[in-house]
């Protein structure tokens, strides 16, 4: 949303030769579905429509009525003098345009003045829901610059909308240039797509290579690599979209993948489920996408935890037998001297019980202070979390700018006080329990058995 103060200081950027105010929103209702582009006049707006009629008259800004795009007007039989229903009010139909003429005028399947679509927009509650808009709102500016000062002006305009704008100008398509290794970038309505470098490569196309794609001929006219891209737009060939519809047999103005750019990370879920409550048999996709089928994939494991717990516990206990009895082993003669001064079997049984525990007891210390420095490593970690999948989304180089929001997420461990001293605990009672008990064969014997054994 673009309040009126915010387009008042874009007109007076250094560089800005004009400006184009619009409101472009889209009207899903039960048994239809439309754009529509209300504009102001000038030369991106009214006055641009009108050179692109193919059947009755142009709009002027006091009109309440529409003029409709030759594609929407085919597939849903509208005339000059038809009705629309937007929004709940009738508009009469006086015109029809070519908008795919030219690429300077936004496409949409319904045009009509500003005004008017600024008064449907206040008096839409989903409108409403999401942003508080005005009268004298919009959503879309349509700006002229001076070519000398263009980055500048892209530099301030962005800075000015911060994150919850879009700024989309020719400079957005230097990722593509980057990404075009060979040929150039297709021309709108023309039969020309681009090829993946990996494809082609295996298919030996290159620019020129002609293709037949569900019995239509189209000619390659470049090559790209898209080296940072992700898997969630990723193809082998890359056309313009109304020729991807042709090739579907779709009607104009449908598609089946909307990538979204949201102003405030904290309501990407609200979003979600209001477009599930919108489109129930859409799948929707976002930067938590990723984080719960790390869950799901965390459950699993966590299934059978259990498991490995008794796995490991059965290890440790093992290798704690194994080091416990080789010591024992090693002081046979030091336990044979003790029974020759006078100690009993039992006195013997409990002092190897109790240095064992206590070597138990300092070699679990160790470990829970290479478990704290570990901790507190993790807890110092970041992740960069994409939208989808890692890396910047192919779709920058064909519409201009977007790149899919990620989030930065840390990895702290978290620990209960019984984490902590439950191993150390373990440790001294095994230690002490396997001294105990292996060391009853070596002080059962009788007194001159061990004075031999010395």
């Amino acid at each position: 949303m673009l309040p009126a103060t915010q387009v008042a200081e874009i007109r007076v950027i250094p560089g800005v030769v004009s400006l184009t105010r619009a409101v472009y929103m889209w009207e899903l209702a039960p048994d239809h579905f439309q754009s529509v582009l209300g504009i102001e006049d000038g030369e991106a707006g009214l006055s641009g429509l009108g050179s692109r009629l193919i059947d009755g008259k142009a709009l002027t800004a006091g009109d309440r009525a529409v003029l409709v795009d030759s594609d929407f007007a085919t597939k849903n039989s509208v005339r000059v003098g038809s009705e629309l229903n937007i929004g709940g009010t009738m508009y009469p139909v006086v015109g029809v345009i070519d908008a795919a003429r030219s690429g300077k005028v936004v496409r949409a399947d319904v045009y009509m003045p500003l005004a008017v679509a600024q008064g449907l927009a206040v008096a839409a509650p989903q409108v409403q829901s999401l942003y508080p808009f005005k009268s004298d709102d919009v959503n879309l500016l349509l700006v002229k610059v001076d070519r000398q000062h263009l980055e500048d002006v892209v530099d301030k305009i962005g800075l000015l909308l911060g994150k919850k704008g879009i700024v989309s100008s020719e400079l957005s398509f230097r990722q593509a240039l980057e990404w075009l290794i060979k040929g150039r970038l297709p021309v709108n309505g023309e039969r020309e797509i681009l090829v993946e470098r990996h494809y082609g490569a295996f298919y030996r196309l290159e620019p020129g290579s002609s293709i037949d794609i569900a019995g239509n001929a189209f000619k390659i006219v470049g090559v790209v690599e898209i080296k940072e891209g992700s898997q969630i737009a990723a193809s082998n060939f890359y056309m313009e979209i109304g020729a991807a519809r042709e090739l579907g047999s779709l009607p104009p103005g449908l598609v089946n993948q909307v990538f979204l750019k949201v102003a405030d990370m904290a309501e990407t879920e609200s979003i979600k489920q209001r477009i599930a409550k919108w489109m129930p048999r859409a799948s929707i996709a976002s930067s938590g996408t990723m984080l719960q089928l790390f869950g799901g994939v965390s459950q699993t494991i966590g299934s059978f935890r259990s498991v490995g717990v008794a796995a490991g516990a059965a290890a440790a206990l093992a290798l704690s037998a194994m080091l416990v009895l080789g010591a024992l082993t090693e002081r046979r003669k030091e336990m044979a001297v003790l029974r020759v001064i006078g100690w009993e079997s039992s006195q013997v049984r409990r002092q190897i019980a109790v240095e064992m525990a206590v070597q138990g007891l300092l070699a679990g210390l160790l470990a829970i202070g290479l478990v704290a420095i570990g901790n507190n490593l993790f807890s110092h970690i970041t992740i960069a979390m994409p939208a989808s999948l890692p890396g910047e989304n192919p779709v920058d180089f064909a519409a201009g700018g977007f790149h899919a929001a990620a989030s930065a997420l840390a990895l702290p461990v978290s620990t209960t006080l019984w984490d902590w001293l439950s191993p150390a605990i373990a440790s001294a009672l095994t230690c002490g329990a396997w001294g105990w008990w292996w060391s009853a064969d070596a002080t059962d014997k009788s007194l001159w058995a061990a004075v031999k054994s010395t």
